[in-house]
């Protein structure tokens, strides 16, 4: 967080309020997270349930770091003045509240804490034990969207597995993301967070419904877990199954998982391992399951899709060559990308992207190497072409 704070020259201090304007739905998710911390650590305190409150702290701090700073990367990276300012006094307001917080549990690591901060910014309090409680803002409360983004993050889960199966880096786009669900709560999460969900597993297109067409579900019963926990009575189930339709029966399992059956007019409720589910799906898409429901990743590949796959993989490689040399965020560079002629057709119209993205000051892309010496190269085959890097700082 220093070195962020330092890099954007951004003081949130005083800050917040006007860069409240500026929040999007990241950032009113965790501080919607902050303020349920907020709400029950205060709870927990009045209690004396004080051996409850680091997990809730530990939480929110997590959240932090693992799922809003991996959503607002490319804003700190790309964003304008105002969406960097809403991201930094974010962090800031969440890890400071929390802080406060946490100080009351470990005292001495929230006080080094503390200093370090106090002396970049210049904060009045001498010490992070006069800084006041925190207090709920009732206008960021939003439980329904921290529920939501739980769901969306059960789905971007499931698509990441449909990527390892298919064997598809999450560098490489895919067409389109099918998420299928008979839970209303589900489709309202990624109609809300449908951006969100696209960026994060690298889709152009994230799609809900109830059913997904040429999909199709059969049951069989699983017959000696029902012989485990129904004994004599397996039989009649296993007929009765027979009676019920599939999908109503993976819906339940879904929405509660279990499902209940009248066997012999009394109701019997059974749970997923007492039958086997199998599916098929159509060509081209990968099955993955999350609680709720189904996603299904479509795998086919275009020109345009490949195209974008070896831009973000030739980013990726400048971005490793410029660590390599030493190079800090602000320094801009001379480029020099060698590939094949059939990958230069392909990718023809990224060269300005990769430029921006690697804060490039000149780019070539050719099928010839370099006319003159640069400073640092490095070659990599991907997907069986070969790409040579070559950058220079400027100066």
């Amino acid at each position: 967080m220093i070195d962020l704070l330092k890099e954007s020259g951004i003081n949130p201090e005083g800050e917040f309020s006007r860069a409240r304007s500026s929040f999007s739905l990241e950032e009113n998710y965790i501080l919607a997270k902050l303020q349920r911390a907020i709400r029950e650590s205060t709870k927990l305190f009045d209690e004396f349930r004080i051996n409850e409150v680091p997990h809730i702290i530990e939480d929110v701090l997590l959240s932090l770091s693992r799922d809003y700073i991996k959503l607002v990367r490319d804003k700190v990276s790309l964003g304008s003045a105002d969406e960097k300012r809403a991201v930094v006094c974010t962090i800031y307001k969440v890890f400071m509240d929390s802080l406060s917080m946490f100080s009351t549990i470990a005292p001495f690591i929230s006080e080094a804490m503390y200093q370090n901060i106090k002396d970049v910014l210049g904060l009045e309090e001498e010490s992070v034990h006069l800084r006041s409680w925190p207090k709920v803002d009732a206008e960021l409360e939003d439980d329904s969207l921290i529920d939501q983004m739980d769901i969306a993050k059960g789905i971007v889960q499931a698509a990441l597995s449909a990527r390892e199966k298919a064997r598809i880096s999450l560098r490489w786009p895919v067409s389109d993301l099918q998420v299928v669900s008979g839970d209303e709560q589900v489709l309202l999460a990624v109609q809300r967070l449908e951006n969100i969900i696209k960026s994060q597993v690298n889709a152009k297109r994230v799609e809900a419904s109830k059913s997904l067409p040429n999909v199709r579900t059969s049951i069989k019963a699983n017959a000696g877990a029902l012989g485990k926990d129904f004994g004599s009575k397996s039989p009649s189930i296993i007929a009765r199954l027979s009676q019920v339709s599939a999908q109503d029966i993976v819906d339940s399992f879904d929405r509660s998982g279990e499902f209940a059956l009248k066997v012999d007019g009394e109701e019997v409720r059974l749970k997923r391992e007492h039958v086997i589910i199998e599916r098929t799906v159509p060509e081209s898409y990968i099955e993955a399951s999350f609680k709720g429901g189904y996603v299904y990743l479509n795998t086919a590949r275009s020109a345009e899709l490949d195209a974008e796959g070896f831009a973000r993989e030739i980013m990726r490689r400048v971005q490793s060559l410029r660590k390599e040399a030493g190079l800090e965020r602000g320094d801009s560079i001379d480029l020099h990308i060698q590939v094949s002629d059939r990958l230069l057709n392909l990718m023809d119209g990224w060269q300005d992207a990769v430029a921006e993205k690697c804060q490039a000051r000149s780019i070539k892309m050719c099928a010839s190497a370099p006319e003159f010496d640069y400073s640092h190269s490095a070659q990599e085959k991907v997907k069986g072409e070969t790409i040579t890097v070559s950058l220079s700082k400027c100066e």
